[in-house]
C-alpha cells in the first residue's frame, strides 16, 4: 500500500486512544449523573426529556 512503517504503527495506537477517551466519557457522564457544559450541569433526567 505504500504508506511508511510508522504510520502502520500509529494506527493502533490512535485507535486505542480513541477507545480511551469514548470509555472515559460514558464513565464520567454515568459516575456524576449527568454532563458538565460551559459552566452547566444537565442531569441524564433532563437530556433524556429534551430529547424526546
Amino acid at each position: 500500500m505504500g504508506a511508511p512503517g510508522k504510520d502502520a504503527f500509529l494506527l493502533p495506537v490512535t485507535a486505542s486512544l480513541l477507545l480511551y477517551t469514548i470509555i472515559r466519557s460514558v464513565s464520567l457522564t454515568f459516575k456524576q449523573g449527568g454532563i458538565y457544559w460551559r459552566g452547566t450541569f444537565y442531569s441524564l433526567s433532563e437530556l433524556k426529556k429534551r430529547r424526546q
